[in-house]
């Protein structure tokens, strides 16, 4: 019973070691994965974005300016102003203004997403523009283009809450993957244990490891002699004969 046990207790464990590898490998996958990049999709528009989305009705009121942004306000106009502009001018922006815009990025986009904004809000507005053309929904000076303007906004701001989320769900997972990973590690070590125990065992077993095999003696030429002989016998008494004989010695049996 015992020899039946010990295999099987050994590739049990091997089995178990395989999946915890596997599952520590997944695990530590997993917690490397917390440490890159949140994916950032800037907004697009799309043809139903107009109807789904009821901030488009309403128009922005800048309010006011915060002294303490003014240096930033400075810097975000230096690199942003004219395409701002050029924006407006292209698409014919009636209430946004360039220091709306401005506004916008120095209070509710990170620096690192300006760019994003602002090359997305003029795709977005291209985009909204050839489809009101396309629907014959564009009256000139009718303010549609401020309209997509604030959804675009709006879609922004959600799209860096989603980050923001996505953020604080990757730190509030990263202790949990980490006693996960850990935990995996452990039992794949105590699952290896078994198999290696299994090995020892069967090396300081008694009897493990056979003396070699003694040959037996050398018979003597003549007895030798005498054994090759003696395989002839009468197939009546059995008596030995030779192999050149006729008649058995003892009884007379005719041996042709």
């Amino acid at each position: 019973m015992r020899n039946i046990l010990l295999p099987v207790a050994k590739w049990v464990s091997l089995t178990l070691a395989g999946l915890a590898l596997a599952g520590c490998v997944f695990s530590l996958f997993a917690v490397l994965k917390t440490f890159g990049p949140p994916q950032f999709d800037t907004p697009v528009f799309s043809e139903d974005v107009l109807t789904r989305d009821r901030a488009s009705r309403r128009l922005w009121d800048m309010g006011t300016i915060d002294r303490e942004a003014e240096q930033e306000k400075l810097k975000v106009t230096n690199r942003y102003g004219e395409k701002i502009l050029a924006v407006i001018k292209e698409h014919n922006l009636l209430t946004t203004k360039t220091d709306h815009v401005i506004e916008w990025l120095v209070s509710e986009v990170p620096e690192d997403r300006r760019e994003d904004f602002v090359s997305g809000w003029e795709r977005f507005l291209a985009a909204g523009v050839a489809h009101l053309k396309k629907a014959e929904k564009l009256q000139p000076n009718d303010k549609s283009t401020d309209r997509l303007t604030e959804i675009f906004r709006f879609q922004f701001r959600d799209a860096l809450n989603q980050v923001s989320a996505a953020e604080a769900a990757a730190q509030a997972k990263r202790p949990m993957a980490f006693g996960i990973t850990i935990a995996l590690a452990l039992l794949f070590s105590v699952a290896m244990i078994v198999p290696v125990l299994v090995r020892i065992e069967h090396n300081t077993r008694p009897g493990a490891s056979r003396a070699p095999a003694i040959p037996a003696p050398k018979a003597e030429p003549a007895v030798a002699a005498a054994t090759a002989f003696a395989t002839n016998a009468c197939p009546k008494c059995a008596a030995a004969v030779g192999a050149d004989d006729v008649f058995c010695g003892e009884c007379g049996t005719s041996l042709r």
